[in-house]
């Protein structure tokens, strides 16, 4: 949350603004220009007021790029200055402390030479004087103890400069999207996808608690890493040497399905539905714009989409082979054709408008998070199915051992947990 009345000079688009929040409910943002115009944002609407110095006033949709990444660039300098300024006063305070330590701790050796000198005569003195060596030994005590306790603030404010104050748990949060998707494809996933999962969930938190205009940028980039590096990387590149191996010289560039395939070369998740069928499910551009989305009628939000430059007969039977012949747990997953497809198109347009000067809004972080994590999602689709497949080989050996005749049509992977993947 961003201290109030914290203010922020930063330069966007070769022109100076000035931007601060001001106090109370509605949480509003104002941008100032160098000509006295005003833009005004309040918590949790989209349209804006641009009050300008003639007195002209106009309402402003501050879902459009320019004034998007105005407010955007406007809320990063604030959450700058914000954390400067709690760096700056904390820093201040442990010097205030540590200069008032240094102050009792000379306190505290004359008082001890004091103590020192009194003792070496002690029998000497009257019961007055001895009483007055009490004092002094009770007051050194009591410095001492207050130089612990400012020892211990020092520490303290130390400690928490160092920690964000919407910090959270990542050990927590891991452990709650285990159990969300279950150990098996949690383990089965690899580190770097782990991490980037919690750091989705952490930061959709954070961007949530926001008073002025969230934006889950940062939370969809994370999710969209996951995918490449479950999916995407590694089928380019086993594909890569697929084709490597199969080609009767030493060629090292090959270009199927329209794609140029070089070795250690980066691919898009968009890239990947139109080798594997022919048509699949994308998201409406109308309805995908929205800001809101009610989630009644999922179908509501996409179409068939079938691409007019569809790949070679040959092209396409060389990826089919390529995929029986793939020993990843994607193999199994991308077969399904249609489905895998509508599933990547969609995850390829979330991660495109994570990546570009468009604003990511809440629902658009839930779908991301549905399609990847969901228990129909590409994760439990890619390694959820291992243990059922399992139980499906040993029932199966069991019925044929009885004489039974197998049951066609096993029920699928996604219809295993009908439980939805809440971001908790």
């Amino acid at each position: 949350m961003l201290l109030y009345n914290v203010k922020a000079i930063f330069d966007y688009s070769k022109r100076r603004y000035t931007c601060h929040i001001l106090s109370g409910a509605l949480g509003e943002l104002r941008i100032y220009n160098a000509q006295g115009d005003t833009l005004v944002v309040r918590k949790g609407q989209r349209v804006g007021t641009l009050e300008r110095t003639n007195g002209k006033n106009e309402e402003i949709d501050v879902t459009k790029p320019h004034f998007y990444n105005l407010i955007k660039t406007a809320i990063q300098c604030l959450e700058a200055e914000e954390r400067n300024q709690i760096i700056k006063e904390k820093d201040q305070l442990i010097a205030e402390q540590r200069q008032l330590s240094h102050s009792k701790n000379e306190q505290i050796r004359n008082l001890r030479q004091q103590i020192a000198i009194l003792q070496k005569t002690i029998s000497q003195f009257s019961t007055e004087q001895q009483e007055q060596l009490a004092t002094l030994q009770a007051s050194l005590l009591a410095k001492e103890a207050e130089i612990e306790r400012r020892e211990t603030e020092i520490q303290s404010l130390q400690s928490q400069i160092k920690k964000s104050s919407l910090s959270y748990d990542a050990n927590k949060v891991g452990k709650k999207i285990e159990a969300l998707i279950g150990s098996n494809v949690w383990q089965s996933i690899s580190e770097s996808s782990r991490t980037n999962l919690i750091l989705a969930n952490m930061n959709y938190r954070i961007t949530k608690k926001r008073d002025v205009f969230s934006d889950y940028t940062e939370a969809g980039t994370r999710l969209g890493l996951v995918v490449e590096t479950e999916v995407v990387a590694p089928f380019f590149e086993a594909l890569y040497n697929f084709l490597v191996q199969s080609a009767n010289k030493q060629e090292r560039t090959f270009e199927i399905g329209g794609l140029q395939l070089r070795g250690q070369q980066s691919h898009t998740i968009g890239q990947l539905p139109r080798l594997i069928a022919k048509q699949w499910k994308r998201f409406i551009p109308a309805e995908f714009d929205k800001p809101e989305w009610d989630f009644k009628d999922r179908d509501a939000l996409l179409f068939e989409y079938q691409p007019r430059d569809q790949i070679s007969e040959f092209d396409r039977q060389v990826i089919r082979k390529f995929i029986q012949q793939w020993e990843h747990p994607a193999a199994t997953w991308l077969a399904q054709g249609e489905q895998a497809a509508s599933i990547l198109d969609q995850l390829g347009h979330l991660r495109n408008r994570a990546a570009h000067l468009t604003p990511l809004y809440e629902w658009h972080f839930m779908e991301f998070w549905s399609l990847v994590l969901d228990s129909w999602g590409l994760l439990s689709g890619i390694y959820g199915c291992k243990e059922q497949k399992a139980k499906e080989s040993a029932q199966s050996h069991q019925l044929t051992l009885q004489g039974h005749q197998l049951i066609e049509g096993r029920s699928r992977c996604r219809k295993l947990n009908s439980q939805s993947a809440s971001i908790f």
